[in-house]
């Protein structure tokens, strides 16, 4: 029994044409432009690019970034879009960045990738290859017997491939042709469309084991895996439409890339059906060694030395003697697998990075979310007790399937399934971490995985579009938590039509191109609505700003004005009037409104906004009037102790004709000579128009009246209070030596008279008479000072002589009175 399953002669590999690619992608990436010539980015699969300098974290959210247009197609578009910046396209005379679009209607498509305005609204050029008239049609989902897809034909189903170096973009179709199904080749012109190398050529095959021949069996064969292209050689895989279905199965095939001859052709279970080569879509993968790797689905599976390959990963080797089994990977329970249906061709295999130590990986997860980390030097074959003899398998813990759900950037894997966040793993020292180091917050319906874009290590954005709920989002790659964008943010703006069963978004030179069913829909940064003139005025309240406001339509791209007549512009003010809040730009594609600012001081804004562009955003400031009037805000009629600090400061408010405070304005502070200090005299209003100054008072207890005044409007008044301060002596003022009747009420009131340190008459203070027992008595004991004074009638004692009389007060001296009694 022999694992050799094709004769078919190698001619010797053109090592050339592999190094013009590898000049011309590294000359595309010098200019900083990218090319996506293979499905998920490169032949390893990784789904990574990692040149893109254009989207970041800072300008992909709802505001910057969103849906720019859509290109309708003839049919579903399973295929990856692929992009190729500055092709020369002869039909225009004119170089074009390209984005290439194979569909279902056996259509192949080639759009300027940068817009659909003038003569870019049709395709640059546009090849099919039906011809009804003569009975050559797409083959009808009835025929196939298969409808979970959610195909209605089948035509062009897996990406194609594109050769920079012979300028081809390589396309498998699937036709019916007056009954019979057949698949072919193309090679097309990247410029023209046009056929090169003398094709199509039709793919047929065969392989001998044991003896017996296994053809190739058109009608339930289908092309769903991308085509990879290397050494010279383009590679497809085969399997069914998704349902197992008799004489469809697995096969690889191997074409020379400027012959279209077949140089190689494997099928991993002849004669029994299913182990489909399908992987959602996903590419065959290739090391650049001539080993091409790919998984399998359901089916038999025969053990070592057997022909049967179901649910495997499968690495062939292409040399001169054909395409042929190198080695293999099968799960200890595959024949689980082949019952449940959790085959392994539902992702891609994806060869990581070489590691530091020199250690080659491959990566393969089931249906069912296990991760197999395979050395590429050796797969591990079967071990029907279990996977021991694999680097590491890690079951991770997904709600559904996973379908061509796998991204590489960074050290880190990204795993997408179905209602199930996406999950980032870390890889390094040769293992995949054993829980996420971050996942999105929420799952999302249907997902086939992602692709991620960066400026190499910076500004990772991990992308990924759902089925049937039909969005787009963008993660930062470094920590899935953080949502940047997604298409149902602005809906009315970004809606996606219909989604294909398994879509991949494709990112280059700053778009997102996304396939669907009936368009393909292209994101990128919106066009802006940029500031021309009239940014960061200021004026006076309720004037109008001396410069208008203006708007140029601008592309975030190139910078350059967007020439674009018609275009509404709505022109919104927190607060203030607008003379053309409702406008339309010009043949220049500008626009322009007045602006009046509002009655009160401040900051203000005004946006400029449009649907389908970035919005910008004004900033004005209103400023005050000249002085018109000045007023006491506060510290009015205050009063202290003489020698002391009013306990608040005197407060004006210089106003302008609308009652605004006005800042910058001096304003004086006088007492008129009352002796006391103002701190500061003179003083400069702040931002609401307010000026201060604290008043220490002098030493006259009395009424004072401060101003304060300003050029050109009238003063205005506080009225304060000095106030005496604490006894400090007292003194007789009347009464004293006096001559009274013994018994009899003297004439006048013995008065003293209490002042401050100033000699300030100081009021309320509680004196006491005292005789000393001579026995006469006083009207009033004590008597209260009112403005320092104090008295007291004294009647005398019956008893003739003379009699002291003492007046005492706290804090201060006592006087003494004397009465001559007769």
């Amino acid at each position: 029994m022999s694992l050799r399953h094709s004769s078919v002669q190698l001619p010797k590999v053109v090592y050339y044409v592999g190094l013009l690619f590898v000049l011309s992608l590294l000359s595309a990436i010098a200019t900083g432009q990218v090319t996506v010539l293979t499905q998920h980015y490169d032949n390893a699969r990784t789904g990574q690019n990692t040149h893109e300098t254009i989207l970041t974290h800072t300008n992909v959210n709802s505001a910057q970034f969103g849906k720019l247009f859509t290109r309708p197609l003839d049919g579903q578009e399973p295929a990856q879009p692929l992009y190729v910046p500055s092709v020369f396209i002869p039909s225009t005379g004119s170089v074009h960045n390209v984005v290439y679009v194979a569909t279902m209607h056996d259509s192949v498509y080639a759009f300027d990738a940068d817009n659909n305005q003038g003569s870019n609204a049709s395709p640059l050029w546009m090849v099919n290859f039906l011809n009804e008239a003569n009975g050559v049609t797409t083959v009808p989902v009835a025929d196939e017997n298969c409808t979970i897809a959610g195909y209605s034909e089948f035509g062009i189903q897996g990406t194609p491939v594109i050769d920079l170096s012979q300028n081809a973009i390589y396309v498998l179709a699937m036709t019916k042709e007056n009954g019979s199904y057949v698949h072919r080749l193309h090679a097309l012109d990247l410029g023209t469309g046009a056929e090169l190398f003398g094709g199509p050529v039709v793919v047929t095959a065969s392989v001998v084991v044991d003896g017996t021949s296994y053809p190739f069996i058109d009608k339930f064969q289908q092309q769903r895996p991308g085509l990879l292209l290397q050494g010279g050689n383009v590679y497809i895989g085969f399997g069914g439409p998704g349902c197992n279905i008799k004489t469809e199965n697995g096969w690889a095939m191997a074409y020379n890339s400027t012959s279209l001859q077949q140089v190689g052709a494997f099928n991993v279970s002849p004669g029994r059906d299913a182990s489909a080569i399908w992987q959602s879509g996903g590419g065959l993968a290739g090391d650049g060694e001539g080993d091409i790797y790919f998984s399998t689905g359901d089916g038999l599976f025969d053990g070592p030395g057997g022909t049967h390959f179901g649910d495997s990963v499968i690495k062939l080797h292409q040399d001169e003697g054909g395409l042929n089994l190198a080695d293999y990977f099968t799960p200890y329970n595959q024949e689980y697998f082949q019952e449940n249906d959790l085959d392994m061709s539902s992702t891609l295999v994806q060869l990581l990075p070489e590691q530091p130590d020199g250690s080659n990986f491959a990566l393969a997860v089931d249906k069912n979310g296990t991760a197999y980390l395979l050395n590429q030097n050796e797969l591990g074959g079967y071990n029907p007790v279990g996977d021991f003899q694999i680097a590491q398998e890690l079951d991770m813990p997904v709600l559904g399937e996973v379908h061509n759900g796998v991204t590489y950037w960074n050290k880190t894997i990204y795993i997408a399934a179905d209602q199930t966040p996406v999950m980032a793993y870390s890889f390094s020292n040769n293992a995949i971490s054993s829980v996420p180091t971050s996942q999105t917050p929420k799952a999302t319906a249907q997902s086939s995985g992602g692709i991620v874009s960066a400026n190499g290590t910076q500004n990772g954005i991990y992308w990924y579009a759902t089925y049937p709920t039909n969005k787009l989002f963008a993660f930062d790659a470094t920590n899935l938590a953080h949502e940047l964008y997604d298409s149902a943010m602005v809906s009315s703006r970004d809606a996606l039509g219909p989604m294909v069963h398994f879509g991949m978004p494709v990112v280059a030179d700053g778009r997102v191109y996304l396939n669907g069913k009936t368009q393909l829909s292209v994101f990128g940064l919106l066009p802006v609505l940029d500031q021309a003139a009239g940014n960061n005025q200021s004026g006076v309240v309720g004037t109008t700003l001396p410069i208008a406001l203006k708007v140029q339509l601008t592309d975030p791209y190139s910078g350059g004005a967007i020439t674009t007549a018609g275009v509404p512009v709505t022109f919104s003010a927190s607060k203030g009037s607008l003379s053309n809040p409702n406008a339309t730009t010009d043949s220049n594609g500008t626009v322009t409104t007045t602006y009046t600012l509002p009655s009160k001081p401040g900051t203000y804004t005004i946006t400029a906004s449009s649907s389908g562009y970035a919005s910008t955003t004004f900033t004005e400031t209103a400023t005050a009037g000249t002085p018109t009037v000045i007023t006491i805000k506060s510290g009015n009629y205050q009063s202290a102790t003489v020698g002391t600090s009013l306990p608040s400061a005197l407060s004006a408010t210089v106003k302008d004709a609308s009652g605004n405070g006005v800042p910058g304005i001096s304003v004086s502070f006088s007492d008129g000579g009352a002796g006391g200090t103002l701190s500061p005299v003179t003083a400069t209003t702040n931002s609401s128009g307010v000026a201060s100054s604290n008043y220490t008072l002098g030493t006259v207890a009395q009424t004072v009246h401060v101003t304060a005044s300003t050029a050109g409007v009238a003063s205005i008044s506080f009225t304060e209070t000095a106030r005496a301060g604490q006894p400090s002596s007292m003194v007789i003022s009347s009464g004293n030596n006096q001559t009274v009747k013994a018994g009899q009420k003297a004439t006048l009131q013995l008065k003293v008279l209490v002042e401050d340190q100033y000699s300030n008459a100081v009021s309320g203070v509680s004196v006491t008479y005292n005789d000393g027992g001579a026995g006469g008595s006083f009207s009033v004991n004590p008597a209260i000072t009112s403005k320092g004074i104090a008295g007291t009638f004294y009647t005398a004692p019956t008893t003739k002589g003379t009699v002291t009389v003492t007046a005492s007060a706290t804090g201060v001296n006592s006087v003494q009175f004397t009465v001559n009694v007769d």
